[in-house]
Formats: structure tokens, C-alpha cells, sequence
């Protein structure tokens, strides 16, 4: 953190009906990382469904997507910690979930309708989304009602390479994309079919890419964790290790997100049912060893991210979670050194799906 203690977030919500609370929109706090609480919560802009929110690359606009029937995708300017829409455009989907910015565009997942759409930035009012690209996914697996049909749920830029995986929970496959110019030298994608081909009904969802040459998928429909090893030469990918999440449990849960830590020796992942945390030693050799879990403080933890303490928590991992049901954001920390988490804080905001933390 650049020796700062001070790092500010942006939180994507989820439409509520709790009436102390204003519409959804962008919501704002302030995070100490020398102790791990929250302050100064407040909304900044109200937009409809802002389930996922990601910087641009100067980290001067917003970009989110709005998961409608028919979605949208905004960019909103930063001033100070204010934001303003500057545009929207249609993704030209249904229901998309996550927006990535690679090689000066926007790559949106459109989960209901399965497709992937992308959009060159800066967004302006002419923007026109006729002037983006837009790539139907295709795939089924045997889980009836989930997998009826192709949903693309996450986009990840590989290290070092101009190759975008797309999961698709739906096909149980991570699509292929190359980021590129067209004749003019604007940005552009080109779809190249299948990377990764996962068991059925594994349901891959979210992707952390290591720099070891390894990324961590988690199948929200199986309860396992993949290592794939991935060539930055091809974009292709090969599973070299599988897991449970878990160890055996009588109650059902759902991964959702997966994250490793600043040092690249952690991989957390967030379970939804039974709402906890847990963290793996990462191994050379592709493979996790379970090291502990721990119960979120609310319930339903949709997405997290993972921020290095300072100061009093120098050494700890801080968890900074979006529990969608609970409504709440809560926080916890990790001791690397004694492998024990412990609760932090818990405020209150309607129905969180997404964090987005920028350095103060």
C-alpha cells in the first residue's frame, strides 16, 4: 500500500427494499489498514443494479455494468471521491455480472443471455454500442437448472499476455479471447473458442490469476478448487490439480469469488450457504493445502477483496467482504505467521455485491 494506512473502496449493490436506505447505487467508505475499520460509508451516486464496478486503467473513471434484463454498461468520472456519470451504453446481453478494462476496453460477461461484450473507452454520450463487439458463448451441462444454456460469469487477463479467459458456468468451460487492433488501431477482441474444458456440472465462476503460471478456478456447482496451468504463449490452459473446498459437509455451498493475497502465498475463496471464508497454502506444484475457514460475520458473501494491513496489522491479510443477505460489509484479518483469522468490524449497506478498493 505504499506505506499509506488509508485506502478508500467503492461498494456495487444489489436493488433492496430496506427503507432507511436510498436506492442502489455506488456507495463510498474509507478503510483503515492499521486497523481494519470502516468509516465514513456513505452512497455517491444511485444507478440501477451496479452488481459489478472496476477502474479504468489511470483510475480516473468508474465502469459498471448494470445487471438488468437488458444491460448496461456506465462510466462514471472521479473527482476526489465524487463520481458522475459521463456515459452508458447498452451491453447488448442480459444480466451482465462482471466487467474487466484490458487493452482500452471494457469486456463485459453477460450471464443470462451468455455472451461477452466489449466496448472501447472512454465512453461518451455518442457512444454507440452498435460500435462494439459482441460474442455468443455456447454450451450446456447436466445440472438442469443451471445449466440449461451458456453463461459467461467472469473475465481475467492472463499475466504478461494479451489473452482474456472467459468462465462460463453454463458450458463448464473458460472461453478464449485475444485482445487486438483493428485497421485504424483501436482496440479490439477476437474470439478463439475454448481454453479449458472442466468435468461436468463443475460450474467454473471466478478466476485468481498467479504470476507462477497457475490460475486458481473455483466451480460453484461442484465445491472444488482447479489449478490450470496457463501458457502466455497460446492463451491455453491445462488442469494440473483439483480439490474440495471443504471437507465433506451435510450442507450445500456455493464459491463465489477467489482471491490470492499481495504475496501470491494465500488463495482465499468465499462460500455462500455456509457462509465462510477459507485460505490455502499455495504450493509449487499447482497444488492448495487447506489451512483454515472461518464463518463471515453475515450471511451470503457474494464477492470480497484482500488488502495488506499496516502498522499493528502489518503481516495480516485484510478480507474486506460484501454479504449480499446479511447486508452487510464485514472485514476480517488473516495472521499469516499464526494462521488464525479473526473479526474486524461490521457496517451496514443494502444488499453488497462488489468491492472495489484504490489507495487514498
Amino acid at each position: 500500500m505504499n506505506g499509506t494506512n488509508s485506502m478508500r473502496l467503492y461498494f456495487g449493490t444489489y436493488p433492496h427494499d430496506i427503507a432507511e436506505f436510498p436506492e442502489e447505487g455506488i456507495w463510498y467508505a474509507s478503510l483503515d489498514a492499521s486497523s481494519a475499520q470502516i468509516t465514513d460509508l456513505q452512497q455517491k451516486v444511485e444507478l440501477s443494479s451496479p452488481s459489478f464496478i472496476t477502474w479504468d486503467r489511470d483510475h480516473s473513471s468508474v465502469i459498471a455494468v448494470s445487471e438488468n434484463p437488458e444491460g448496461e454498461l456506465t462510466e462514471l468520472a472521479v473527482t476526489d471521491e465524487e463520481l458522475e456519470i459521463v456515459a452508458r451504453v447498452s451491453t447488448r446481453g442480459a444480466h451482465p455480472c462482471h466487467v474487466i478494462v484490458a487493452g482500452g476496453q471494457a469486456i463485459v460477461t453477460n450471464y443470462g443471455s451468455g455472451s461477452v461484450f466489449s466496448q472501447q473507452l472512454p465512453l461518451t454520450h455518442d457512444s454507440q454500442s452498435a460500435s462494439g463487439r459482441n460474442f455468443q458463448q455456447t454450451g450446456t451441462g447436466p445440472v438442469a437448472d443451471r445449466q440449461e444454456g451458456p453463461h459467461a460469469h467472469f473475465a481475467g487477463q492472463l499475466p504478461g499476455s494479451q489473452y482474456v479467459w472467459v468462465t462460463d458456468l453454463g458450458a463448464d468451460r473458460i472461453f478464449r479471447y485475444a485482445i487486438s487492433q483493428d485497421s485504424n488501431g483501436a482496440p479490439n477482441l477476437d474470439a478463439l473458442g475454448s481454453a479449458v474444458e472442466f468435468p461436468g456440472g463443475m460450474g467454473p465462476r471466478h478466476i485468481a490469476c498467479g504470476l507462477n503460471g497457475h490460475a486458481y478456478v473455483v466451480g460453484e456447482l461442484d465445491g472444488k478448487v482447479y489449478t490450470v496451468a496457463y501458457s502466455t504463449a497460446d492463451g491455453s490452459g491445462q488442469i494440473v490439480w483439483d480439490g474440495l473446498l471443504l471437507e465433506d459437509t451435510e450442507q450445500e455451498y456455493w464459491a463465489s469469488h477467489v482471491e490470492l493475497s499481495a504475496d501470491q502465498e494465500r488463495l482465499y475463496v468465499a462460500l455462500r450457504g455456509v457462509d465462510q471464508v477459507v485460505v490455502f497454502d499455495v504450493v509449487d506444484d499447482g497444488s492448495l493445502r487447506r489451512i483454515a475457514s472461518a464463518p463471515v460475520i453475515g450471511a451470503w458473501p457474494r464477492h470480497f477483496r484482500v488488502i495488506e494491513g499496516t502498522d499493528a496489522l502489518a503481516g495480516h491479510d485484510i478480507i474486506v467482504v460484501a454479504n449480499q443477505n446479511s447486508h452487510t460489509v464485514d472485514v476480517l484479518s488473516f495472521d499469516a505467521t499464526r494462521r488464525e483469522f479473526s473479526e474486524r468490524t461490521s457496517v451496514r449497506l443494502p444488499s453488497p455485491a462488489c468491492v472495489l478498493p484504490i489507495e487514498a
